[in-house]
């Protein structure tokens, strides 16, 4: 694995580490009850073999505009309340060349943390029925745990600064944590894990065999 520690998330530098690569936002794209070559997301990391990279415009919505601006000021408000350190990086890579992850935070030895700051009925929601924040980002929340070997548990926070009855909402996974994730699958974080290996391992593959095609 390559950690790059100075690089600035949302940077040129950093778009152009991770393109045509799979990280944790798009993982979901990729894990899908399909064979690789139907995933919608196949068509631009295998575009991306065989073109440079270029700066291109990246579309943000208020929500994720939101969380940009908001993510700071909940890191700080998270390591107060559990009197921790959380260190930032820019891009984790795995071996592999195609994949990898750019974490919220790391936190100690064996943690790391992911911040959502929703609407204000999404984050009400969320401390409603806290298991739904863990659905929603399962994937995301998963490749933690691929690309960290030492990753033992992941905090997953919901912030809203506005919301007076819990403006930090912090639900903790490891690899035990068993999801329901449709009406037919329920999957436990390690064994989600061995089948996001699997099908990058197929990913890779796929690739490389498209290469020897040129």
């Amino acid at each position: 694995m390559i950690v790059y520690e100075k690089i600035e998330q949302g940077s040129q530098e950093w778009y152009e580490l991770r393109y045509g690569k799979i990280g944790g936002s798009t993982l979901k794209e990729l894990m899908v009850d399909k064979p690789i070559k139907e995933c919608a997301i196949f068509a631009d990391i295998l575009s991306a073999q065989f073109e440079p990279y270029t700066e291109e415009y990246v579309f943000k919505s208020e929500v994720m505009q939101r969380g940009n601006d908001l993510e700071p000021q909940a890191r700080i408000m998270y390591a107060l309340k559990n009197d921790c350190t959380v260190t930032q990086i820019g891009w984790a890579e795995m071996d592999n060349g195609i994949s990898g992850i750019s974490p919220d935070g790391l936190v100690g030895s064996d943690g790391a943390v992911e911040f959502k700051c929703p609407s204000r009925k999404q984050h009400m929601a969320y401390i409603l029925t806290p298991e739904d924040i863990v659905k929603d980002y399962f994937w995301q929340i998963t490749m933690y745990f691929v690309v960290f070997d030492n990753i033992e548990w992941v905090d997953i926070v919901s912030f809203r600064p506005e919301c007076s009855f819990k403006p930090l909402l912090e639900v903790m996974v490891n690899k035990d944590t068993e999801i329901q994730l449709t009406a037919k699958k329920r999957l436990k974080i390690s064994d989600a894990v061995t089948e996001v290996k699997t099908k990058i391992n197929n990913l890779k593959t796929e690739i490389e065999s498209w290469k020897k095609l040129k």
